[in-house]
């Protein structure tokens, strides 16, 4: 987020992590995930057709997307 607040994140934007220690989720929950055993990106879309989109929707037609890799 702090690249996106800069203005150096911009649309397509991709960052991969390879283990997760402090995530910060929806509704102040919290997430870890071990080394080596998840697939962890954030990416950064600012397509206009997409903001009348519920997120949550979007989230989970990424998510199909790349689960039937």
């Amino acid at each position: 987020m702090a690249q996106v607040h800069a203005g150096v994140a911009r649309h397509g934007f991709t960052v991969f992590a390879h283990e997760q220690t402090a995530g910060k989720g929806q509704r102040q929950k919290t997430w870890l995930a071990e080394e080596g055993k998840n697939l962890m990106m954030s990416i950064v879309i600012e397509p206009e057709s997409l903001f009348s989109t519920p997120q949550f929707r979007f989230s989970m037609a990424m998510a199909a997307a790349v689960y039937g890799l």
